[in-house]
């Protein structure tokens, strides 16, 4: 009985990740691709700014109310949360083809330095799954100069079914071609 419910949740777990959406978007202009992943990670090569993009994940609950209340900062790779926000983020819904809903936070993070950090994420819904693409710049300046590719990118996220990933492999549909 034990090797039956076993297998049984074997099968679910891979029938929910077969079901897994997939964000795609033409990564921003001018930015170099790290190999390290995930999340898939662009830096700009003439400032200090970057843009991560979280595959979709299952959730439980309110995602709306989830990213309202935490930006999901936990669900953002270590090196890239933000510490003390400098105000309280400034959300607000936007659309995203093929998504069931998706919202942005736009804040300002204290770094410590004087400099204020800049911060856009947003969230993307799509059934009982959620993807983030969170993107900072270290200055007011830096953030003027590299938003023009950011909007970019953002205008080209679109929401696909999607196929399970290839063990130890990249999803080979993350991004346009």
């Amino acid at each position: 009985m034990n090797k039956w419910l076993i297998g049984m949740a074997a099968l679910l777990a891979a029938a929910s990740a077969a079901a897994q959406p997939v964000l795609r978007y033409e990564p921003p202009p001018s930015f170099y691709r790290s190999s390290l992943t995930p999340p898939d990670d662009y830096s700009a090569k003439e400032f200090n700014a970057s843009v991560q993009v979280y595959p979709f994940r299952a959730f439980n609950g309110s995602v709306e109310e989830t990213f309202r209340r935490n930006l999901l900062r936990g669900w953002i790779e270590p090196r890239f949360q933000e510490g003390k926000l400098a105000a309280p983020p400034e959300i607000r819904a936007v659309k995203v083809a093929g998504a069931e809903a998706a919202f942005t936070a736009r804040f300002v993070e204290n770094i410590g330095t004087g400099l204020p950090r800049q911060h856009l994420r947003m969230v993307i819904v799509s059934g009982n799954s959620a993807a983030v693409v969170d993107a900072s710049a270290i200055s007011i300046e830096a953030w003027e100069r590299v938003l023009p590719a950011i909007n970019a990118m953002a205008a080209s996220l679109t929401v696909s079914a999607g196929a399970p990933r290839p063990k130890g492999g990249k999803d080979p549909g993350t991004v346009k071609q």
